[in-house]
């Protein structure tokens, strides 16, 4: 509080404190290398395809949810500060949001773009987690706390749908010694289970109804088109930003659907070098059948988990 405290005065004497600025800069390049935006996300698709699938999994859930809390905080005590002593509303949104609306918008189209031609389903995913950072992070762009229980649920989405995702690509290897796209081929006639629940993962994270990826997805948007709503009569170039940052993300979901649908596809149409069927453990269709299970439940019914957003971020 004290820092941020420190950041609003500067911002409304106008003045230059090199440290804190410097400080508050590297707080948030530590930050970003953390959530993985660009452009400090280029370790990201190297460790995920190094790493097993087990450790990708752990990676692409618990430190970002980790980052993107901090991030929120951090975020939303600058604007309190500046609130505190009396700046206008539109006063962090308008600098250090922008900054964060700006990497949001790069950060989820340069890791849309680079998931397209992947052949290698860890790495895809791995793009995909950083296209996905770039969603969280146009939540947060705002400075709002709506957009903060809208990341708050995403996260909680994106929890079971990553985990379930990367479960699926680690029973296949265990099956087919194998972690490339190809691996997959025919796997609803060789795995029905795996297959299935596979499907219903991807499609959460395209943000397909009725689907958890789309609560999330649908709750963030819709922090930004408030947003933008708000401060078209404050600030209109802001409002103009927000509303940009809006169809940037529309345009990256239909860009996703490129890569997600292609591994469904892969699934359902290409033809197996080994027809045999995966023959996995029944504990292994249990545990994807449970994460799918709760990928639906929570897209069909949102409310309580966003409840429970709204009382983690009010105070």
């Amino acid at each position: 509080p004290d820092v941020a405290r420190g950041v609003a005065l500067i911002v409304k004497d106008g003045g230059f404190d090199l440290p804190l600025l410097a400080g508050l800069l590297f707080t948030f390049v530590g930050l970003a290398f953390k959530l993985s935006a660009v452009p400090v996300h280029l370790w990201l698709p190297d460790a995920f395809e190094g790493a097993a699938a087990e450790v990708g999994a752990f990676l692409s859930v618990a430190s970002k949810a980790a980052a993107v809390g901090l991030t929120a905080r951090l975020l939303l005590t600058l604007q309190d500060q500046a609130l505190a002593i009396e700046l206008p509303e539109t006063t962090m949104p308008g600098t250090v949001g922008l900054v964060v609306l700006v990497a949001a918008a790069l950060t989820a189209t340069v890791g849309n773009l680079a998931a397209l031609p992947q052949t290698n389903v860890k790495r895809l995913l791995a793009y995909s987690t950083v296209a996905h950072a770039g969603y969280l992070m146009m939540a947060l762009a705002p400075m709002t706390k709506a957009g903060a229980v809208a990341t708050l649920v995403y996260l909680t989405a994106y929890l079971f749908m990553n985990l379930g995702a990367f479960a699926v690509v680690a029973f296949n290897r265990n099956r087919t010694g194998s972690e490339e796209v190809s691996s997959l081929s025919g796997m609803f006639a060789r795995s029905p289970a795996l297959g299935v629940a596979f499907a219903v993962f991807l499609f959460g994270l395209l943000g397909v109804p009725p689907l958890a990826g789309f609560a999330g997805k649908f709750l963030a948007f819709s922090a930004v088109y408030d947003a933008g709503r708000t401060y078209a009569d404050t600030a209109p170039s802001l409002g103009t930003w927000h509303y940009a940052l809006l169809g940037v993300g529309v345009v990256n979901t239909a860009i996703s659907a490129g890569y997600y649908l292609r591994l469904v596809r892969v699934m359902s149409l290409d033809e197996p070098a080994d027809a045999t069927p995966l023959g996995e453990p029944r504990a292994s269709r249990v545990y994807v059948g449970v994460l799918a299970v709760a990928v639906l439940v929570m897209g069909v019914w949102w409310s309580p988990v966003l409840d429970l957003a709204r009382k983690a971020v009010g105070p």
